[in-house]
């Protein structure tokens, strides 16, 4: 069960960030205005990518969840999995700060806390060390 859970992090983690690199979610600010139909102005703003917003750098800021849902499904420890999920809820408490869709995150987070909380509460056993 454990490992189940971890690989569901991982999964939600992959399709977050494959949402962010893929699909528009960056509103711009400021936009060209241009008339409507019924004789008003309105503002139309472009929305983009998060990586076309703001550059090919991010994409390591979106494999950075990945990698460490990864890591704690390739170690299959329980310290791995709490570790890799409090520096996710570490990742996503910093990052807020900048980007609040981050907050995504949080269920892949979650995943991995409950994965380790379940083994070391002795609910389950045996998929881990």
């Amino acid at each position: 069960m454990p490992n189940a859970l971890v690989a569901a992090a991982l999964v939600l983690a992959v399709l977050v960030s494959a949402w962010f690199s893929f699909h528009p979610t960056v509103t711009e600010k400021e936009g060209e205005l241009v008339p409507t139909k019924s004789g008003g102005i309105e503002n139309k703003r472009e929305t983009r990518t998060f990586v076309a917003a703001h550059g090919k750098v991010v994409i390591l800021l979106l494999l950075l969840p990945i990698v460490l849902c990864g890591a704690a499904l390739a170690a299959r420890t329980t310290t791995a999995a709490t570790a890799a999920g409090a520096a996710l809820v570490g990742f996503v408490l910093i990052a807020a700060f900048f980007w609040t869709d981050v907050a995504l995150y949080l269920p892949s987070a979650l995943l991995m806390l409950i994965a380790a909380g379940l083994v070391e509460l002795g609910v389950v056993e045996g998929e881990y060390d």
